[in-house]
Formats: C-alpha cells, structure tokens, sequence
C-alpha cells in the first residue's frame, strides 16, 4: 500500500520518480549510495516507471535542485533498481547537477554474474548489466519523462540508449578482521569498467577491499564516506544488524585503486567528511 510522502509536491516544484525495489532495503551495499532515505518507498514496481501509477505524488521526491537519477544493479538473480533527487542520497559535495540539460546514461555487463531476470515479467536473461542514468528534474505532471533504465527497456545486450565504458584492469584483493591481505602492492586484479575501494570497519571490525565496479553511483571519481547498519537474515524470523562505517571510492582508469594519480582530487572531495589514505 502507498504511503504519502512527508512533503508537499507544489506545482512549480522540480521532482524526480524516488523508490526503489524491496531487496534493496536490507543490501543497500549493493548501490554504493551513502544514504538510505529514512522515507524512501520499496515496492517491485519501481522496476517498470511505464506503469501509469508511477506519476501519483505518492512516488515523486520534493523539490530537487540536484540532478535525478536511477541506478539498475542485478541482486539476488534479479534486476533492482534505485530512483530519486541524487541529492537525498548522497552527501552534498557528491550531487550530481547537469549542466546541459541533457540525460546522462551508462550501462555496463557485470562479468560472470549468470542469469538474471525482470522482476515485473516473466523474463530471463544470460548476461547482466548495471548502470546510471542522470537526468534533469521535472515538474511533477512529467516525471516519467526523466526516466530510461526500467524492466521495459532492457534486453540482453543492456538498454539501447545509454552508452557503454571501456573496460580497465582494477587492483582486486580482501582482509577482513586480519582474514587475507589487501594493499596497493596486491598483485591480484581484476576486470571492469570503474575500479573501487572500500575501507574502514565492518562489524566493528577492519575491513578493506579493492575490485571492480560496473557502475558508479556518483558519475565521478570520487570518495564517500559510508555509516550504515544492514540488517541480514541469520535463520528463520532472525536478522542481525551490522555496521558498515566506511569510505567508498570509485574511479576509472588503470589500476586507479592503487595508488591513483589524482588522490589529491579525492582528498579534497572527501575533507569535510572524512581522511583516507591508500596503502
């Protein structure tokens, strides 16, 4: 059942379409966004924005001076997807804001993911994809027109009006709670189109990861920090609650989470938030 939202949506507002679908709730990792929106609606029918409902203020964001956005990652064998003002999700010095007016799409294969189906069809498809799409805010009588990345749009080679990125070779590693090792000196990799890294406490715990990434939730490269706790089901009826306190850095280029040549970029978009430093 649809709740209403907190704020008003005035006529001359600037919105976005802001949901996301059920499984994302409890793997909010998944998406990368340092921000969970405590109103934020979770219903499957996120997944397709060409259903007509989707117009009702039940479903739009407030006014919004950033940019809208969707996010489409494959979890648990399906499609889930993110909708919203980029701004509710994202520290402030983070926000997208489109220049040109102009819709920004990548979607990229996520290698070796396996099947992966449509949550509002009876669809399967045998490569996955992820990705983001960037668009400018509407008034709320136009919502839908902002939006590109829904169940109706994507087929096995990903969604035909958003572009791709070049692949690049990502350092690629793991050490949890003194479990593995994971430094610039890893001569693991691995392939993707950006590369990631994560580092701080899980649990309480020292965590630290290097990898690859098919999309990037801030469009940049950039750090954020993360503090959030994820509920995960431990049995029947039973979850566990785990904290999950650290930075997130995404960037694109070879071997950029290593040692990249524009830490300082980093630095100074992270400074008011937190200090990382690259082993």
């Amino acid at each position: 059942m649809l709740v209403l939202m907190t704020w008003r949506v005035m006529a001359e507002d600037k919105v976005c379409i802001q949901c996301a679908t059920p499984n994302l709730r409890d793997k909010w990792s998944s998406t990368g966004l340092p921000k969970q929106p405590a109103g934020l609606k979770y219903d499957k029918d996120c997944a397709d924005v060409g259903a007509s409902k989707m117009v009702l203020k039940e479903w739009l964001s407030g006014n919004c001076a950033s940019s809208c956005f969707e996010l489409m990652v494959p979890v648990d064998g399906y499609y889930q997807y993110v909708r919203g003002c980029h701004e509710d999700f994202v520290w402030d010095e983070m926000k997208v804001q489109l220049t040109n007016g102009t819709q920004n799409c990548q979607v990229n294969q996520v290698p070796d993911y396996g099947n992966v189906g449509i949550l509002t069809k009876e669809t399967e498809f045998a490569s996955a994809y992820a990705g983001t799409s960037f668009c400018p805010p509407v008034d709320s009588t136009t919502a839908t027109k902002c939006m590109v990345l829904y169940d109706g749009k994507v087929t096995v080679n990903g969604v035909e009006e958003c572009s791709s990125g070049a692949v690049h070779t990502c350092k690629s590693c793991e050490e949890n709670d003194g479990t593995g090792s994971c430094t610039a000196s890893t001569s693991g990799t691995c392939k993707g189109v950006y590369c990631s890294k994560t580092s701080g406490k899980l649990n309480g715990h020292f965590y630290e990861s290097r990898g690859c990434a098919s999309f990037n939730p801030f469009a940049r490269d950039v750090c954020s920090w993360s503090d959030q706790t994820f509920n995960v089901s431990s049995g029947v009826e039973t979850t566990v609650g785990l904290s999950f306190r650290v930075d997130q850095c995404f960037c694109e280029g070879e071997l950029c989470n290593s040692t990249p040549p524009y830490l300082s970029a980093w630095i100074i978009s992270i400074i008011s938030l937190s200090f990382l430093v690259f082993a």
